[in-house]
């Protein structure tokens, strides 16, 4: 038997996820994929070099059905990975005063640079 039509794809709208101990901390659900935009590289770890989210929020996104993380740093360089690295070794916890985080080398995240513009785009 054959099928003429589909379902249509259902789309949710993307939730946004806060921190309790740090409001300003914003994170995005869209999906299955938990993402932040960075503004700026004072908000990546630097010893070890690593990305942090807080406790609270991969809590939140793994119960919304979150599977991925996403973070674009200000450069506009992506880092991705599993969520449930962030449970695993090498990840590991810290509390620089802004709560509980979990922090995941960036050694272990998938990178994509940025778009860099033609070296010569426009030119004549």
């Amino acid at each position: 038997m054959s099928v003429y039509h589909k379902a249509p794809a259902i789309s949710t709208p993307a939730q946004t996820l806060r921190a309790a101990d740090a409001p300003g901390v914003v994170f995005t659900l869209a999906g299955a994929v938990l993402q932040r935009r960075l503004t700026s590289d004072r908000q990546i770890l630097r010893n070890p070099p690593a990305h942090c989210v807080p406790v609270g929020i991969l809590q939140q996104a793994e119960r919304r059905g979150a599977t991925h993380v996403v973070i674009t740093d200000a450069n506009g360089t992506r880092y991705g990975c599993r969520l449930a690295q962030f449970w695993e070794a090498p990840a590991f916890e810290l509390n620089r005063g802004f709560g509980r985080q979990r922090a995941l080398p960036l050694s272990k995240w998938v990178v994509k640079p940025a778009q860099q513009p033609a070296l010569l785009e426009g030119a004549e």
